[in-house]
């Protein structure tokens, strides 16, 4: 854990959710988030028409890309990228994931790429904890860095959810605290975390067995289902062609 000057900390982790925080923060309500514009792309219309199903939808970003978006390192030489990483140990944790890191002595390379991530961590930290927003609010974001950190499972679990595309991104209900007052709590069926019944997509069914959408049909409906994965978890497998959970009662 990093202390400054005052007393403050950040850890590493709490420094990838202040990045997400600081989006959240400006982001329009109701609205997806900018730099998801690209990811959903193949969703288009749907996201016109549902906005608020992706509004509380957050891409999680390197240190280098960070670092690079808040331009807190110079140009280098002919205006080349001075975060670059060396893409050899990129495609090292592409292919191998992070278990050569045990190996003693780490080769030299990897030593430079530690140490390039070092200088990466400093940047961001002391960006962030010069701004008023962050201190006035460390209490809440160590609290919610600690519910992130905990939502992080096995390295199988990691694994699984990667290939499913899901890693990217912020998990739901780490940003908002939760949804502590948005009713009933359910397992989603593909990322597996416990969430409020806002953070699904709801629908009302009718007397007649068919759908109801939206609260008109509430005194005539049977019953409410939603989708047994999460809006995240139904956006990525919808975005990549995937089966998306089915309805189930709630």
């Amino acid at each position: 854990t990093n202390f400054d000057a005052t007393g403050y900390k950040l850890c590493p982790p709490c420094l990838q959710l202040v990045d997400v925080v600081s989006r959240a923060r400006t982001a329009t309500p109701g609205q997806p988030a900018q730099d998801l514009r690209g990811f959903l792309k193949p969703l288009r219309a749907e996201v016109e028409r549902s906005p608020a199903l992706y509004a509380d939808i957050y891409a999680l970003r390197g240190l280098a890309h960070a670092v690079g978006w808040f331009q807190l390192l110079p140009k280098g030489k002919g205006g080349g990228d001075q975060t670059l990483k060396d893409p050899a140990v990129v495609a090292m944790h592409e292919s191998g994931g992070s278990a050569f890191w045990l190996a003693r002595p780490l080769p030299s390379a990897l030593l430079t790429y530690a140490a390039h991530d070092l200088t990466l961590i400093a940047l961001l930290y002391a960006h962030f904890t010069r701004r008023a927003w962050v201190r006035k609010t460390m209490q809440a974001l160590q609290a919610q860095s600690v519910a992130y950190v905990g939502s992080i499972g096995s390295r199988e679990e990691n694994a699984r959810l990667g290939e499913l595309d899901l890693k990217r991104f912020m998990p739901l209900g780490i940003v908002d605290g939760g949804g502590e007052d948005a009713g009933p709590w359910y397992e989603c069926a593909c990322c597996a975390r416990e969430l409020a019944v806002g953070y699904y997509m709801t629908r009302v069914v009718g007397v007649e067995g068919g759908e109801r959408q939206g609260v008109g049909y509430a005194r005539r409906a049977q019953g409410r289902q939603r989708l047994s994965y999460c809006r995240l978890c139904s956006a990525v497998a919808r975005r990549n062609e995937r089966r998306q959970g089915e309805w189930v009662a709630c």
